[in-house]
């Protein structure tokens, strides 16, 4: 059979197949010398992306500052006032995300309160105030709702009292003649 590696030669081994050269003694054959590219820069990492810029146009007013009738301190922070604010789409989210999370069925305040250097007013601070002053607050905030939950608020507290499911109806009727 003729060889198809025109002008190879083959050692055979006793099997008659062809012998690896090498372990046949022969010289390891040398690798062919390649030009090789330098590996392509690794890609940017993209850097996490930034909130956005935004500045709302409306002149209607997403902050408000109520003073306090009764200022308190609590662990050594001076609530003499509280900043009211609007939230956006995004803090609405994360803010339905955590309390799906958290499971809890008690009440949970709106992340609309913070103090004068505006961080949030935590629970411990919030329990403290006084409670006409609480009611305001929460009267307040009514404004800054988002109208989902302001409608919640409202059917709520136009409920019948006392955990009635209906209320008087003949309180409402005039009198008969």
């Amino acid at each position: 059979m003729p060889d198809p590696v025109a002008g190879a030669t083959a050692t055979l081994g006793p099997d008659g197949f062809p012998l690896n050269p090498i372990s046949a003694g022969a010289a390891a054959p040398s690798a062919p010398s390649v030009a090789v590219a330098p590996a392509p820069a690794a890609p940017a990492v993209p850097k996490p992306a930034t909130p956005p810029v935004a500045r709302f146009l409306s002149d209607r007013p997403r902050v408000k500052t109520v003073a306090l009738d009764w200022p308190v301190e609590v662990d050594g922070i001076d609530y003499r006032a509280v900043v009211i604010r609007r939230l956006t789409a995004g803090e609405v989210g994360a803010f339905v995300d955590r309390v799906r999370a958290s499971g809890s069925t008690t009440e949970v305040r709106f992340p609309l309160f913070y103090d004068a250097a505006g961080a949030p007013i935590p629970d411990r601070a919030w329990d403290a105030f006084d409670s006409d002053d609480a009611d305001k607050l929460v009267e307040a905030g009514d404004d800054f709702l988002p109208a989902r939950f302001r409608t919640a608020r409202t059917a709520d507290a136009s409920a019948p009292a006392g955990g009635d499911t209906t209320g008087s109806s003949s309180a409402a009727l005039p009198a008969s003649a």
